[in-house]
């Protein structure tokens, strides 16, 4: 950043309107036109007459538009009866009211699978005007935040609060700041080099977790031993090789906002542990419950959830102190570094989902956890050789997934300076 954009976003950043530039829902340079979303869009209402586009779209925060069976693993529309569906073309946008973490007001998304689909009545689809159908710096300012100001001004959450009740002519008032072709494509030109960056990374990512599955499938099975090991095997269960716990009954009512963190369901997820303020209940100290306290190295499972099977972590020196609270199960051993590995695994994931309860809310028991058959080398040395080559690779994959999200984080604060104008692109 120049020194004359760091002075600005000083500026900026001190709630002033810097000169040569305007504010309405917006910050943007005054030479920038403030244009509603029915300059660029109209709206589409063409509905799957006679049922004759079978492929439905789903609009996903994450993925964008993708066929639903892709997105769901299954077609959950009604096939047969689709005829309400509007039609979303090659390049039409769809807007889906469902909020989330990833999208707070709505995904906003462009239909980039070169195909032609079918959506839910509950979207809206725009085609926008022929001379805006390619434009990048539109698909940009769309997947930006810079639309929610104005989204949250309207704000109708209706009878479902997770869905943004929002009607088609506030919708197409929507202001867009809007400057010139050459800077909008300049500033699509940058935000184009990012994605490129981030998805060399993803690739990246992918490709080590595909040598980890392999390394899995091969070396913890025992199938390949490892260069100087040649010792026997032996099958055995988790039950066998652990210590166990589950936590402690915590009375909510008593739950206090300091103190001991309590380690409930909510806070395990996939490999590691969140601490996020929204979720982290506190205990006192209480000696008579010291069992119950964590120590670094404990694998903990959380026994309900979505995610049962697949929320898991070891506890690591940053986590303590904390007690355990119930339906969470602790295992301790001193091939712990083996255990997580074998709790990772899509295999044992398959394991508890054969067990779990189909309930609302799923559950499972200890009973599900140490019943689960594994194989371990008989050479303490080989599977203290076996752990810390699996650990390495999941280190190296959290590495390369961290600066993929600061990659991302990036990318996001720069969109922002370069759609609201306060950093110029030469042009």
């Amino acid at each position: 950043m120049t020194e004359e954009n760091a002075k600005l976003l000083a500026i900026v950043q001190d709630g002033a309107v810097p000169a040569g530039y305007t504010k309405v829902w917006h910050l943007m340079p005054e030479e920038w036109k403030d244009v509603p979303l029915s300059y660029i869009f109209t709206k589409k209402n063409q509905k799957n007459k006679g049922n004759s586009v079978k492929t439905v779209f789903t609009n996903s925060a994450v993925n964008g538009i993708i066929p639903q069976s892709e997105y769901f693993e299954k077609d959950i529309a009604n096939s047969e009866n689709t005829e309400g569906y509007f039609v979303v073309d090659p390049l039409d946008y769809v807007y889906n009211p469902r909020i989330s973490e990833n999208a707070p007001y709505g995904p906003f998304k462009r239909n980039d699978t070169g195909i032609t689909g079918i959506v839910s009545p509950l979207y809206t689809v725009l085609t926008p005007r022929k001379e805006f159908c390619e434009s990048e710096f539109l698909h940009y300012y769309l997947e930006s935040a810079q639309w929610h100001k104005y989204a949250y001004s309207i704000a109708n959450y209706g009878a479902r609060f997770d869905r943004m009740n929002i009607t088609d002519d506030e919708l197409m008032r929507l202001p867009i700041a809007w400057p010139s072709l050459a800077e909008q494509e300049r500033i699509a030109e940058i935000l184009m080099q990012c994605d490129k960056v981030i998805e060399l990374k993803q690739k990246r990512i992918e490709e080590e977790k595909k040598k980890k599955i392999w390394l899995y499938r091969r070396i913890l099975t025992g199938k390949t031993h490892l260069k100087g090991y040649e010792t026997p095997w032996v099958e055995t269960t988790i039950g066998e090789q652990v210590e166990y716990l589950v936590g402690y009954p915590f009375e909510s009512a008593s739950f206090l906002n300091d103190g001991i963190k309590l380690l409930r369901g909510s806070n395990v997820k996939r490999g590691n542990l969140s601490w996020g303020t929204d979720i982290t209940a506190y205990w006192s100290e209480d000696s008579s419950i010291s069992d119950y306290l964590c120590q670094e190295g404990d694998i903990v499972i959380a026994m309900d959830g979505a995610q049962v099977g697949r929320s898991f972590s070891r506890i690591g020196n940053n986590d303590l102190p904390c007690y355990l609270v119930q339906r969470v199960a602790r295992l301790r051993s001193n091939i712990n570094g083996l255990i997580v590995q074998w709790i990772g695994g899509s295999r044992f994931a398959r394991h508890i989902d054969q067990r779990k309860t189909s309930t609302a809310i799923p559950h499972m028991t200890i009973k599900d956890i140490l019943s689960y058959e594994i194989s371990i080398p008989t050479d303490e040395k080989e599977i203290e050789h076996i752990s810390q080559l699996l650990n390495q690779q999941d280190q190296f994959i959290d590495l390369l997934e961290k600066e993929m999200n600061e990659l991302c984080n990036r990318k996001a604060s720069l969109a922002k300076l370069l759609l609201t104008g306060i950093v110029r692109t030469k042009v």
